[in-house]
């Protein structure tokens, strides 16, 4: 027998799937004594303090694995996702099996399960071998958008923050995952509070610096993904390092303190970026919300708008 897995996943799951991030950690004064901490070295100090900061806790992974018994094969997908996912296999290759070349097998996987996509038969008359691809995305498919009232400002009551960008975005939310994101201009540390409740699925925590190169500081964001009960997914992302309060798996209220903002990954200053997103068609795509307005009703953010969050 012999078994070839091929194994391929979107942009977003190679950031997701590590298993253990790392990064290292520079600390040194600036010129007015106060202590800075970065994952860059300052150019031309001689002294930094240099230390390895691991995650403790492992982030979420989705992988494939087989189960082989005589004449067959379970090709198996492992989700340790707080929420469902959507996989897809195709048979790249096939040699006298129950399965053809160019079949696709689509299956949802259920929040923290192994289950079975599809189990691979041999014709027992003769050797045999087949190759496939995975990919994999999270969100339940059928997952709709049904917030029962409108989002709350995800800030501390009786404050304020400018929008510096809405939707449609005209700076930097061309794609599907982000077009209908907000950018809200906040100082870095300020309290970030839960837009709405929910099961936290995912988190990064220990990124420092931003940039503007997409390709390099894009999975540099540190930032907290929350399920809602309709299976929508709530993104806050630029958070400030080390400042997440909440764990993988904890189920949070609206307006429970989250963690707070900065200025991390693909970023010219800083800001919380905040998006919901469905999974569609095996792409995270962000839809669009209401934020609650000073009468109890809802909004939808503009470019320019002062936001507030009334007590």
């Amino acid at each position: 027998m012999n078994v070839k897995s091929a194994l391929w996943s979107l942009a977003l799951l190679v950031l997701l799937a590590q298993l253990l991030d790392a990064a290292e950690l520079y600390r040194y004064k600036d010129e007015q004594g106060n202590w800075v901490y970065s994952d860059r070295p300052p150019p031309g100090r001689q002294d930094v303090v240099s230390q390895e900061m691991n995650v403790e806790r492992p982030r979420p992974t989705i992988r494939m694995t087989e189960r082989r018994r005589a004449g067959e094969v379970d090709l198996v997908a492992i989700n340790t996702f707080e929420v469902p996912i959507e996989v897809i296999l195709q048979i790249t290759a096939a040699d006298n099996l129950n399965l053809a070349l160019g079949d696709v097998i689509r299956h949802v996987v259920a929040a923290t399960a192994d289950e079975v996509v599809t189990t691979v038969t041999a014709d027992q008359t003769g050797g045999w071998s087949f190759a496939y691809q995975a990919r994999f995305v999270i969100g339940d498919p059928q997952a709709r958008h049904r917030p029962t009232v409108p989002y709350r400002a995800p800030f501390a009551a009786a404050s304020e923050y400018p929008i510096s960008e809405a939707f449609p975005g005209r700076l930097s939310h061309f794609d599907a995952a982000n077009r209908y994101a907000v950018d809200i201009e906040m100082p870095v540390g300020t309290p970030i509070y839960a837009a709405r409740g929910g099961v936290v699925i995912d988190q990064a925590t220990h990124f420092f610096a931003n940039g503007t190169d997409l390709e390099k500081d894009g999975p540099r964001a540190n930032l907290v993904r929350i399920v809602h009960d309709d299976g929508s997914i709530a993104v806050y992302a630029h958070l400030n390092w080390d400042s997440i309060r909440v764990r993988i798996g904890d189920e949070v209220a609206e307006g429970q303190y989250i963690a707070d903002s900065g200025n991390t990954g693909f970023s010219t200053g800083p800001h919380l970026h905040f998006d919901v997103q469905l999974n569609r068609e095996m792409e995270l795509v962000s839809v669009p919300f209401r934020f609650r307005d000073e009468r109890g009703g809802g909004e939808v953010p503009r470019a320019g708008q002062i936001l507030k969050n009334l007590p």
